[in-house]
């Protein structure tokens, strides 16, 4: 292997330097999309623009579809594991070794046995491992396209492995801002953080689901574990690390977490933010598959001067269900009854008969969003 990395790597080297050269070469006589004739210079007419991604499905454990604006055909792909820090397919290699990504596409690694099939109406593209798909286990696609016209498009596309068992989460409670410390939390040196409760309503495993808050949007996202869960449970996601004890529980072992607001016999999960990433009066909370970006449960919540979402939030209204485009349908977090502040949190006030009803072996549903069951109450994270 380490042979063929060396060959691979000069290879790449000459060939990046021919084509450099080349290109300055063309560059220096030719404008973009333009020819020298006789006459002089003439502007070729045609599609210049590659295709892009619309959307894509992981399918099943060994298809991915993705969906592309115009019609395309398939130049090549590979499917490899993803490896933070070393999978990036968007850089060329800096090091002595090649990235993963790079040994997938050279065809020194990756999953050699894959194929693809094109819809009739050619914007549909299912890329197929014969090799299964982990659940839960992170990989990168690294393919090549080109459209009717000629224009070629590379891309890098991480995704989980299918998740045929993703169970559904209520949202509960919703802690928007830290509390100062107290003296004891001081000394303890913990923190009561920023966190958004949930109900599991069925049984399954989190990998592939995602929560996120529309003010920070996809950037500050946090990733569920990939951990089996049980209906009727209840869970913690602590929205930041900071301090001591904030320990994610994804073992048997419910009793490790010790930070604020964290509770024994409860799941608690903590995200590796180190800053406030929701909206501590105006915000959409909500819990995505990324299998077939479907979204499980969404929580809005604004306060009265609020007339429209913010530009960050109405980057992810398209990912919802149409009432969360307006504000007047979210819940008021500061009406004359109390506002919400640091040290309250928003509740929904079913959830205790909600968690009766699916211990005791009601079908589980997630109910559309209702902001009159939603109310300002005193933090009570793991308990409804």
């Amino acid at each position: 292997m380490n042979g063929k990395k060396a060959i691979l790597r000069k290879a790449g080297i000459s060939a990046l330097q021919t084509v450099m050269i080349t290109a300055m070469t063309l560059f220096s006589a030719l404008p973009f999309s333009c020819r020298i004739t006789e006459e002089g210079v003439q502007v070729l007419s045609g599609d210049f623009d590659p295709p892009e991604i619309v959307n894509y499905t992981v399918m099943d454990s060994n298809t991915v579809c993705i969906e592309f604006s115009e019609r395309v055909d398939v130049i090549g792909f590979v499917i490899s594991e993803f490896e933070d820090d070393v999978s990036d397919s968007t850089e060329s290699s800096q090091t002595e070794d090649l990235s993963e990504s790079l040994l997938s596409a050279a065809g020194l690694d990756g999953l050699d046995d894959c194929n693809f099939e094109i819809s009739d109406c050619g914007t549909f593209v299912n890329f197929i491992s014969e090799e299964a798909l982990q659940t839960g286990v992170k990989y990168e696609l690294y393919g090549k396209i080109t459209d009717e016209s000629g224009n070629t498009l590379t891309f890098a596309l991480p995704f989980s492995g299918y998740n045929p068992s993703a169970p559904l989460l209520l949202i509960t409670e919703i802690q928007s801002e830290m509390v100062t410390q107290t003296g004891a939390e001081k000394e303890n040196g913990t923190y009561r953080c920023e966190f958004v409760e949930f109900l599991v309503l069925s049984s399954g495993n989190l990998a592939g689901l995602e929560l996120i808050c529309g003010s920070d949007g996809e950037d500050e996202k946090y990733e569920f574990p990939a951990l089996d869960v049980s209906a009727g449970e209840i869970l913690t996601v602590h929205m930041r690390t900071r301090g001591n004890g904030c320990i994610s529980e994804e073992g048997d072992d419910l009793s490790l977490a010790f930070s604020s607001y964290a509770a024994d016999g409860i799941r608690d999960l903590y995200s590796q933010n180190e800053e406030a990433v929701i909206g501590s009066m105006t915000d959409i909370v909500f819990v995505r598959n990324t299998s077939d970006s479907s979204v499980i449960d969404a929580v809005m919540y604004h306060e009265s001067k609020v007339t429209e979402w913010s530009k960050k939030i109405s980057a992810v209204i398209s990912l919802l269900p149409e009432e969360f485009s307006d504000p007047q349908n979210a819940f008021l977090t500061d009406p004359e009854s109390g506002a919400l502040s640091k040290s309250k949190t928003i509740s929904r006030t079913d959830a205790a008969s909600i968690q009766a009803d699916i211990q005791n072996g009601a079908e589980a549903a997630v109910p559309a969003f209702d902001k009159s069951v939603w109310a300002v109450t005193a933090a009570s994270a793991g308990s409804l």
